[in-house]
């Protein structure tokens, strides 16, 4: 995994939990539910963490970090696993 890979996936994998605190425009109320969906895995793997802090941008900024390891991570392997089937199929003479 190159570590450039690892960063895009961790910067997109934050936006969404970040853009969920915030304001969003009434008439697209499915654009909160993709919202939700792809923040969920920042908020299944810092569940043991949320009552460390009585503070709420404490669980806004763990979910946030944990979000973004998910996505960094699985943006991290789809990468490797893709260069690796390229590399394969290369010597194929594919």
């Amino acid at each position: 995994m190159k570590p450039g890979d690892f960063w895009l996936g961790f910067a997109a994998g934050a936006v969404p939990p970040l853009l969920k605190t915030g304001s969003r425009p009434e008439g697209f109320p499915s654009l909160g539910a993709g919202l939700e969906i792809l923040s969920t895995p920042g908020v299944v793997l810092s569940l043991p963490l949320h009552n460390l802090v009585e503070r709420p941008w404490w669980a806004i900024a763990v979910i946030t970090v944990m979000n973004a390891f998910f996505y960094g991570a699985a943006v991290g392997l789809l990468a490797r696993l893709w260069r690796k089937a390229r590399r394969s199929g290369e010597r194929k003479g594919g």
